[in-house]
């Protein structure tokens, strides 16, 4: 029912991206991938033919988190490009990271609830506007900022690494009451609810400043059932080098 909403949604009003345009009545974009056979051989295909667990915004990549890496995809999936290990979450008493949906709930212990999120792709150095931060710069805005300033307080290279930007959930994700979450580095594994990419951080905040300049935000889905992430075989993933 729901594709067929989707579908007729489209057959009337169409639909467009910032590089394609959808023809309802051919059922197909007039638009060429813009990533061309990096995003699958149907090069007038979108999201992989799944528009229900899918979306795409702009055709280009998208980053997919699933518990044990983070990836760099094309936006259907069909292709991992990066993979950078990561964690999420608390250990529990057994020193396992526990990705369950009862885990997911708890606040400041579970890892990232499952779901759509959007990362912003440009630096910034005023908490006012929204984009990822190098951590010298927000240390330096927290020391000097004027008395009327968005107050904000200092953060250790221990728990957030050299770089960070916050995730913003989309609607459509169920977060349980829980917010703040981040991508970030530090220098040991695990976090209070964010995507912690030990020092792989400046590699992974590298790309994506150079890699999505104009797209601003970047699509990022958290799945833990390992099948967005099934295209990767992440044998030379990069190691996060926690130290403990």
């Amino acid at each position: 029912m729901i594709k067929l909403l989707f579908t007729l949604f489209l057959a009337i009003v169409g639909s467009s991206s910032a590089f394609a345009y959808y023809m309802p009545y051919e059922g197909r974009f007039l638009s060429r991938d813009p990533i061309e056979e990096e995003g699958g051989v149907n090069l007038y295909a979108t999201v992989g033919n799944n528009p229900i667990l899918y979306w795409d915004i702009l055709g280009l990549d998208k980053f997919v988190y699933d518990g044990s890496k983070i990836c760099r995809l094309s936006d259907d999936g069909s292709k991992c490009k990066k993979c950078w290990e990561a964690a999420s979450g608390k250990p529990d008493e057994k020193g396992n990271f526990d990705y369950s949906e009862e885990r997911q709930k708890l606040k400041n212990i579970g890892p990232i609830p499952e779901g759509k999120y959007l990362l912003p792709s440009n630096i910034t150095t005023n908490p006012d506007i929204r984009g990822t931060w190098d951590l010298d710069d927000w240390n330096n805005y927290a020391k000097n900022r004027a008395f009327y300033q968005t107050r904000v307080d200092a953060r250790g290279r221990g728990p957030w690494g050299r770089c960070f930007g916050r995730l913003e959930p989309q609607p459509e994700t169920d977060t349980f009451g829980r917010s703040n979450f981040n991508v970030h580095g530090g220098t040991s594994k695990g976090s209070a609810g964010c995507i912690d990419i030990g020092n792989n951080d400046k590699e992974f905040f590298d790309q994506l400043r150079m890699g999505f300049v104009k797209e601003g935000e970047v699509k990022v889905i958290v799945d833990y059932s390992g099948s967005s992430t099934k295209s990767c075989k992440c044998v030379n993933a990069s190691p996060a080098g926690w130290k403990d």
